[in-house]
């Protein structure tokens, strides 16, 4: 049985023999992760940080792309001239000279312009109960070491205002204290 010819007739298949079967989260070998945004295909490795696959609109290529100081350094890398394997490798040498010449990359945490505690992990939370008549409360957030979210929320309506905040303060500190931080 030829599945090209036209006279013999064809078993449904479970996707469109000219589009690739869509894979799972975390399907690929090399730890791949993907998204796809408005007709783009991105795609970029955990094995190669700032180097992303990029397809959109007949280009297909590399982009190294980071940020520092509120400034954004962004480079393509055509396939076209030269194939995939050196638009790779001309995306690594872009990289290592950015790096180089950028300074370190640094993390900042900073507070949400709405929240209002203005303590990271501790968040004043406006919710309603069945009846549609709203409550407040503080909850405070914390990592456990397994990866999972530990929580406490204090009612402002039980605690009142300033010592339902100072309840969450207080657990959150405890539950960061409690990895060691």
């Amino acid at each position: 049985m030829d599945p090209h010819d036209p006279d013999q007739p064809q078993e449904a298949l479970p996707y469109s023999p000219r589009r690739r079967p869509a894979r799972p989260w975390g399907a690929t070998a090399d730890a791949e992760r993907s998204t796809d945004t408005g007709g783009q295909r991105v795609t970029g490795s955990r094995k190669e940080p700032l180097i992303r696959r990029y397809e959109h609109h007949y280009f297909t290529g590399w982009v190294v792309a980071t940020m520092r100081r509120g400034k954004r350094w962004v480079r393509y890398f055509s396939d076209k001239p030269g194939g995939r394997a050196a638009a790779r490798r001309a995306a690594r040498a872009f990289r290592k000279e950015l790096l180089e010449m950028l300074p370190p990359a640094r993390k900042v945490k900073r507070t949400y312009n709405r929240n209002t505690p203005g303590v990271v992990g501790v968040a004043r939370v406006k919710e309603r109960t069945r009846a549609g008549r709203p409550f407040y409360r503080y909850v405070a957030s914390w990592p456990h070491p397994d990866g999972s979210q530990g929580r406490a929320s204090f009612s402002i309506a039980k605690y009142g205002e300033a010592r339902a905040r100072g309840l969450a303060l207080q657990a959150r500190r405890a539950g960061l204290a409690a990895l060691g931080l």
